[in-house]
């Protein structure tokens, strides 16, 4: 919760002086510290442009760039008119891959909002999937994939060879040892081969070439499969792929 509250500070209000170019929207308030409270909860606003209106009111203009934002206009001279910034960590453009600073939130000074596929206080990280986590944030139907995932290999319970796979979790239908402290080679106690169900993830995105899965259950895709969904189709491609989603599935 402490993340989500902001804290803003304005500095001296130039006089005669507005920011153009950079609204995010115009409303009419009856003092300046409604413009100030306007900005702060506009999580997207860095600066104010205070102008007269009509019985006394004013021209409140919230804007998403400060004089010290990259890329952003020089202020412009305009009679009547007054612009307050707010002290502006975001101007050193702290996010990377795209991704949106919003100034006075978190011990930093800011939070970096990401785009789909990146994640971290700097979206300087990609989004994986390596059941690391859990599953919490998939969708699940049927009772193939309620004891998931699965800890470790288990090469000896499963009488394979390693299958050489990153991180410690992985998922298996037929296995049952969703804890390090539970034994390893426990099975789905509806036997291995007859749950059936999907395991749908949140949408990701794929940079590269190449994408390739380990998949055990024989040679049977109508029985056991993983299916790579872009833009409800069934697609798989060799280039890259934008916001996709992968469905696991195990049909008996």
């Amino acid at each position: 919760a402490g993340e989500e509250c902001r804290s803003i500070v304005f500095k001296e209000p130039l006089q005669g002086k507005v920011i153009e170019g950079h609204l995010i929207r115009l409303v009419e308030v009856p003092h300046q510290g409604r413009c100030n409270v306007l900005c702060y909860m506009e999580p997207n606003c860095v600066s104010i442009n205070l102008g007269p209106s009509q019985g006394g009111n004013y021209i409140c203009e919230l804007n998403n760039a400060s004089d010290e934002s990259p890329g952003a206009s020089v202020l412009q001279s305009k009679q009547d008119y007054t612009h307050l910034s707010i002290e502006n960590p975001c101007s050193s453009s702290p996010c990377f891959n795209n991704g949106t600073c919003h100034a006075g939130y978190t011990d930093k000074g800011f939070r970096c909002k990401c785009p789909s596929g990146f994640t971290g206080a700097y979206c300087n990280k990609t989004c994986s999937f390596d059941f690391e986590d859990g599953i919490g944030g998939w969708e699940m139907t049927g009772t193939a994939f309620i004891y998931q995932p699965t800890f470790g290999d288990n090469p000896a319970a499963r009488y394979r060879e390693s299958a050489q796979q990153q991180g410690d979790w992985w998922i298996g239908g037929a296995e049952n040892r969703p804890g390090e402290s539970d034994p390893a080679g426990w099975q789905h106690p509806d036997g291995a081969d007859p749950p059936q169900g999907t395991l749908i993830s949140p949408c990701f995105r794929i940079v590269g070439k190449n994408i390739s899965f380990l998949i055990g259950g024989g040679c049977n895709i109508s029985d056991i499969r993983a299916e790579l969904i872009v833009k409800n189709q069934v697609r798989l491609f060799t280039l890259t792929i934008m916001f996709p989603l992968i469905l696991m599935k195990q049909f008996r």
